[in-house]
């Protein structure tokens, strides 16, 4: 039963950190967990959270911690958050970029259009 309750907690974590889990995923599978393994399904851990913002250096220490052997329901909840913040912060950084270069691109072809207007 032990190796069973650290293979859930294994694919949990990584189900997380890969993103295939959003915050009702995990919740869903804690649950499953819980009703498993009752008293068993978590290891105690006591997380001690970061103030946000939290960033990519923050997760990779959560990680590093659940490689280690954190497996408290808090701690994945935790790691859960993280991970999503995280990937939030990714997606807009990525939009904003996305979003300046299209600016670059309709000033050049705008500039190139009264360039072609003015020489006619």
């Amino acid at each position: 039963m032990i190796n069973d309750v650290v293979d859930a907690q294994y694919d949990l974590g990584k189900s997380i950190l890969s993103g295939q889990y959003n915050r009702e995923k995990t919740l869903q599978e804690l649950d499953r967990m819980e009703r498993e393994f009752g008293e068993y399904a978590f290891t105690p851990y006591r997380v001690n959270k970061k103030e946000k913002p939290w960033g990519q250096d923050y997760l990779d220490e959560l990680t590093t911690e659940f490689r280690l052997g954190a497996g408290s329901k808090e701690f994945f909840l935790h790691l859960q958050e993280v991970k999503e913040e995280v990937d939030r912060k990714k997606r807009n950084f990525k939009l904003a970029v996305a979003g300046c270069i299209a600016g670059i691109v309709a000033i050049i072809v705008l500039a190139a259009t009264i360039i072609t207007l003015f020489r006619e």
